[in-house]
C-alpha cells in the first residue's frame, strides 16, 4: 500500500494526528523561550576578588595573578583572562564550547579555594558567577522616593526589594546600583587627638572591645538548661559617641570628644540617572536558559506589587530589552504569516483553483507547527536566527506541497479518474522526486550541524529549524495533500469558471514569461560559446564585486539602542565624572531621535556588570541610550552615533568615548570588532607600543572609536620608609601603611546592630577637611607626636588605571569599531599598517577581536560547503546512476555568486 493510499484509508488516524500537530505545535509555539539572539558566547566563569586600599598593581600581582595560574592548569579551558583595577580582581576563564558552565563553575571554584590561604588576608571572599562581567542587565529599575530620601531608598532596595526580586523565576541575580550606602561616620578631629594622646588604632580599638555580643555558655540544672549571653551591641550612632576612651595620660574621654559622630553614608562612588533624575537602580540579569520577554514581563508584573508595599516609593522602567525583543520576534512572525499569505494567492493564481490553493494554504502552516513541536522537543528558541530559517524555509516547504497538487490535479482534470485515484496515482508519480529534491536540501544543512564554536552556536540552530521545517513539509506533501484533495473534490463546483475568468491574465502573463524563456533558451543552445563566454565573465565580476563588498562577521542591526562608554582623564574625581556625563546627558536632550537613556556613573563592589570596559571605576561611565523606532527618523543609528560622537569628543576632561550599537560584536566575549593586542612583560614598553598602534589606526579609513583599554596617566603617590628610623620608633611598615589607609580612606571597624538588619558600618578616620590634600597625608599621627613625614618619604609616578593579562601574559588591548566600510578591509589595512613597526624582543602583537572570529568562521563555513557538496554530488550520483552527469548539473552552483553579489550591492 503506498503512503497516499495509506493517508486516505486510514484518514481518521491521519486526522488525530493532525489535531495533536495543531495542539502541540500551537503550545509549542506559544511556549518557545524568546530572544534577541542565540546565546553565541562560551561558557564562562568569572572569579570577583575585592581587595580594598590596593591599587591595581599590587590587586594584580598579589591576588589575579595567583588566581589565573591556578585556574589556567583546569581542563577545558580555552582562555583565562584578568582585569585588576584599583581594589578590585577579575579574573575571567572561557573554556571550551562542549564544557558544561555547571562543572566549570565548580572547578573554578575548587580551584580558589586550594590558592585562598596564599591570598591577601584583607581580600574579600571571591565571588564566582557564572555569567561575563559584560553581560548585560535584561530590565533595569529605577527607585526614588518622593522626599528625595535616597539612603533610605538604597537601604530598602538592598534588604527588601532586591530579595523579592531574586526569587522572581528565570532571575539569575539582582545588582543594585547608586544611591547612598548608611554608614556611621567617626570624623576624627587630628588636633583634638593628639592633645588627647591618642592614636587612629587606639580609638578604633576602643569602638571595636565596647560592641560585642557573644554567648557565656549554658547552666544545666536537674529541671532545665539555662543559656547564658553578654550583649552591648551598639545599636545607635549615639551610643558610638558616647563610648567611652582612656589615654595614655588615664583621662577619661568618650568619643564624641575628640571626633564628629553622624548617621551618615559612605561617600558615593556610584549614581544611577534616568533621564537626568539620581535613582536607586535594580539591574536584574537572567538565567541562562530564561526566556528574556517572560523574565522582563515578571519583573514588570511585580512593580504594581512593589507600589502597593512602599507607597513612599516611586517605581519606573529605566530600560528593558523585553520590548524590543518582542517586536523583533513578532514583526518575524508576521513576515511569516505575510509571506504564507503571498504564497497561497501566488498557487491560486497558477492552480486556478480555491479549494487546491487553500489545500496547499493547510498544509504550509502545519509543516510549520510541526517543525515548532521539534523545537520544543530539542530546547530550541525563537529568536532572529530561527525565525530567520523559517522565512527561508517558507519556499521549499511550498514546493513540495505544490508539486503534489500539481500532479494529483493533471490526473483528476486531464484523465478519467476519481478524486481517490488521482490522489493515489498524482501523489505516487512524484513521491521520490519531490523526496530526493527535499533530501538534496536536507543533506546541504546537515554539515552545519558540525561545526563547533561561535559559528555552530548561530548556524546550528537555523540549519536544523530549516531540516525540521523541511521533514515536516514532506510528510504533509505526502500524507495530507492526497487526504485533502479526496476530501474537497468529491464534489464538482461550477466556480472554478468564473475564477479561471477572472485570473485568466495572469495566467496569460506566465505563459508569455515561459513562451520569452523558451526563446531564450533556443538562442542559448545555438550560441553556446557565447553563453558559456558571457557566464564566465558575468561569474569573474561577480566575485571582484563580493571583494570589493568585503566581509563582515554578522550583519549590523538597527535595533534602535546604543551605549555610550565614557571615560574621564586620569585623576578626576567622582564629581567630576558626574559633570561630564551631565554635559553628554544635555546632548542627548537635545537630538530629537532620543526617547530615553540611562547613566551608570562609578561602579559598585557587589555589581556583576561592569559594562563594556569590563571594570570601572569613579572615572568611568555607562550610558544606554534608545531611540525613537527606525520608521520614525530619518537617520540611521550610525549616523545617529556618528554625529555624537563628534560633539561629545568636544567636551573637555573625556579621555575616551565609545559609541557602540547593541549587539555590536557577534560574541559577547569580544571586546570590540578591531581589537590589536600587544603582549610583553613590561608595562612602559606595553604602553608606549599601544599608543604608536592607536595612532596608526586612527589614520585609517573607516576605523572609528579608537581607545586604548588602559594608559600611564593616572598620578600614583609612592611612599617609603626608613627602615632604621620606623624600627627606632617601634613601628613596622605594615602598621603605617595600616594608619594611613585609616586616615584617610577610613577603617570599618566593626558594624551597628540596626534594629532592621541592615548592620551598617561603622568606619574611623580623619575629618575630610584634614585629608585633602598630600600634605594632610603626611601629618597622620603614627605615635602622639610622630606624624608620617618623620618616617616617609613621597615620589609621584604615573601608574595605570588597569592591568590586564591573558593566558598568564600582560597585555594592552587597542580597541576600536568600523564605520561606513567593510570590516575586512578595515582590518586588511590594519595588519598592513602595523606590519610595518619594529616590535621588540619579547612583545608579541596580534589582530584579535571580530578577525579572530571571522577567520574561525570562515574556515569551518568554507569545510561545511566542501561537506555539502559531496553530500549532493553523492546522493545525485544514486539518483543518475551516474558520475559524469551529476558534474554537470552541479556546475550551476558557483553562478549563486552572481545574485549574491547583486543583493549584497544592494544591500546597505
Amino acid at each position: 500500500m503506498s503512503w497516499a493510499a495509506f493517508s486516505i484509508k486510514n484518514r481518521y488516524t491521519i486526522y488525530a494526528l493532525m489535531l495533536a500537530i495543531l495542539v502541540f505545535g500551537a503550545q509549542s509555539y506559544l511556549t518557545l523561550p524568546i530572544s534577541l539572539f542565540p546565546e553565541t558566547s562560551p561558557p564562562v566563569v568569572t572569579i570577583l576578588t575585592q581587595y580594598p586600599g590596593a591599587t591595581a598593581l599590587d590587586v594584580a600581582e598579589k591576588v589575579s595573578e595567583d588566581i589565573e595560574e591556578e585556574v589556567a592548569a583546569l581542563d577545558g579551558i580555552a582562555k583565562v583572562t584578568s582585569k585588576s583595577q584599583d581594589g578590585l580582581s577579575v579574573v575571567t576563564a572561557e573554556f571550551h564550547y562542549d564544557v558544561s558552565v555547571d562543572l566549570a563553575a565548580v572547578d573554578v571554584q575548587n580551584a580558589v579555594s586550594r590558592i585562598k590561604g596564599s591570598l591577601p588576608k584583607s581580600i574579600s571572599e571571591p565571588r564566582i558567577l557564572k555569567i561575563n562581567s559584560s553581560d548585560k542587565p535584561v530590565i533595569t529599575l529605577g527607585v526614588s522616593a518622593h522626599d528625595g530620601n535616597l539612603k533610605k531608598v538604597r537601604q530598602i532596595a538592598d534588604n527588601e526589594i532586591a530579595p523579592a526580586l531574586q526569587r522572581l523565576r528565570g532571575v539569575s541575580s539582582v545588582d543594585i546600583f547608586g544611591g547612598y550606602r548608611r554608614q556611621i561616620n567617626i570624623s576624627i578631629d587630628r588636633d583634638r587627638m593628639e592633645a588627647a594622646n591618642l592614636t587612629l588604632s587606639a580609638i578604633s580599638q576602643a569602638i571595636q572591645t565596647a560592641n560585642i555580643s557573644k554567648p557565656l555558655g549554658s547552666i544545666d540544672n536537674s529541671r532545665r538548661e539555662v543559656l547564658l549571653r553578654f550583649d552591648e551591641s551598639l545599636t545607635t550612632a549615639n551610643e558610638v559617641k558616647n563610648i567611652p576612651i582612656r589615654n595614655e595620660n588615664n583621662q577619661r574621654l568618650l568619643i564624641g570628644d575628640i571626633a564628629e559622630v553622624e548617621d551618615g553614608a559612605a561617600d558615593p562612588k556610584s549614581a544611577f540617572l534616568a533621564n537626568g533624575t539620581e535613582v536607586v537602580a535594580l539591574q536584574i540579569l537572567q538565567q541562562d536558559d530564561a526566556n528574556t520577554v517572560e523574565v522582563v514581563d515578571r519583573v514588570t508584573a511585580e512593580i504594581s506589587t512593589l507600589e502597593q508595599a512602599y507607597p513612599d516609593l516611586k517605581f519606573e522602567v529605566a530600560t528593558e530589552e523585553g520590548s524590543f525583543t518582542e517586536q523583533v520576534t513578532s514583526n518575524m512572525a508576521t513576515s511569516i504569516a505575510l509571506a504564507l499569505f503571498l504564497a497561497s494567492l501566488i498557487i491560486f493564481g497558477f492552480l486556478e483553483s480555491i479549494r487546491r490553493a487553500f489545500i496547499v494554504s493547510i498544509a504550509m502552516p502545519m509543516s510549520f507547527l510541526l517543525a515548532f513541536a521539534l523545537m520544543k522537543l530539542n530546547g530550541m528558541e525563537l529568536d532572529l536566527v530561527t525565525l530567520s530559517a523559517i522565512i527561508l524555509a517558507v519556499g521549499m516547504v511550498v514546493d513540495g506541497a505544490v508539486v503534489v497538487i500539481e500532479n494529483i490535479s493533471r490526473h483528476y482534470d486531464e484523465e478519467d479518474l476519481s478524486a481517490k485515484e488521482a490522489a493515489i496515482e498524482g501523489t505516487n508519480e512524484v513521491f521520490f522526486a519531490v523526496l530526493v529534491g527535499v533530501a538534496t536540501t536536507i543533506i546541504v544543512l546537515i554539515p552545519f550541524q558540525f561545526l563547533t564554536g561561535f559559528i555552530g552556536k548561530v548556524f546550528g540552530p537555523l540549519s536544523l529549524t530549516m531540516i525540521f521545517a523541511f521533514g515536516a513539509s514532506i510528510l504533509m506533501a505526502v500524507t495530507l495533500i492526497p487526504l485533502l484533495f479526496f476530501l474537497f473534490e468529491q464534489h464538482k463546483s461550477t466556480i472554478g469558471t468564473y475564477i479561471k475568468k477572472y485570473i485568466a491574465p495572469f495566467n496569460a502573463g506566465m505563459d508569455k514569461l515561459r513562451d520569452g524563456y523558451l526563446v531564450l533558451l533556443d538562442w542559448s543552445l545555438k550560441h553556446r560559446a557565447i553563453l558559456l563566454t558571457g557566464t564566465l565573465l558575468i561569474f569573474i565580476g561577480s566575485m571582484a564585486l563580493l571583494a570589493m563588498r568585503g566581509m563582515e562577521v554578522l550583519p549590523k542591526l538597527d535595533s534602535g539602542s546604543f551605549f555610550i562608554s565614557m571615560e574621564a582623564e586620569a585623576g578626576s574625581s567622582f564629581e567630576q565624572t558626574k559633570s561630564i556625563v551631565h554635559d553628554i546627558e544635555d546632548l542627548l536632550n537635545k537630538d530629537p531621535d532620543v526617547i530615553n537613556y540611562t547613566s551608570q556613573i562609578g561602579f559598585e563592589p557587589d555589581a556583576k556588570f561592569f559594562g563594556d570596559a569590563g571594570a570601572m571605576g569613579i572615572q568611568q561611565a555607562f550610558i544606554t541610550v534608545d531611540l525613537v523606532s527606525r520608521k520614525e527618523r530619518g537617520r540611521s543609528i550610525w549616523e545617529i552615533e556618528d554625529q555624537l560622537r563628534t560633539k561629545i569628543n568636544r567636551i573637555p576632561g573625556i579621555r575616551t568615548a565609545v559609541l557602540k550599537a547593541m549587539g555590536g560584536t557577534a560574541k559577547s566575549t569580544t571586546a570590540a570588532p578591531i581589537n590589536v593586542q600587544i603582549s610583553g612583560p613590561d608595562l612602559n614598553q606595553l604602553n608606549t607600543l599601544a599608543k604608536t598602534v592607536a595612532d596608526r589606526i586612527r589614520k585609517i579609513d573607516g576605523a572609528v572609536n579608537i581607545y586604548r583599554q588602559w594608559t600611564l596617566e593616572r598620578p600614583e603617590v609612592q611612599f617609603t620608609v626608613d627602615r632604621l628610623n620606623t624600627a627606632f620608633y617601634g613601628l613596622t611598615p605594615s602598621y603605617i601603611a595600616q594608619e594611613t589607609f585609616a586616615a584617610v580612606d577610613g577603617l570599618p571597624v566593626t558594624q551597628l546592630d540596626a534594629s532592621n538588619g541592615s548592620d551598617p558600618n561603622i568606619v574611623v578616620r580623619y575629618d575630610s577637611t584634614q585629608r585633602k590634600v598630600l600634605d594632610d597625608v603626611l601629618q597622620t599621627k603614627l605615635k602622639p607626636g610622630l606624624p608620617l613625614s618623620s618616617v616617609a618619604k613621597t615620589d609621584v609616578k604615573l601608574a595605570p588605571n588597569l592591568i590586564t593579562r591573558e593566558n598568564l601574559v600582560r597585555t594592552a588591548d587597542v580597541l576600536g569599531f568600523t564605520y561606513n566600510r567593510a570590516f575586512s578591509h578595515v582590518i586588511a589595512d590594519i595588519e598592513s599598517s602595523i606590519s610595518e613597526m619594529e616590535i621588540p624582543k619579547g612583545y608579541n602583537l596580534k589582530v584579535t577581536g571580530e578577525n579572530s572570529d571571522l577567520k574561525e568562521s570562515r574556515s569551518q563555513m568554507l569545510s561545511a560547503l566542501l561537506a555539502a557538496l559531496v553530500g549532493v554530488y553523492l546522493l545525485i550520483v544514486a539518483q543518475f546512476r551516474s558520475f559524469i552527469h551529476p558534474f554537470t548539473v552541479m556546475l550551476a552552483v558557483p553562478l549563486v555568486a552572481v545574485g549574491a553579489a547583486l543583493g549584497l550591492i544592494n544591500y546597505r
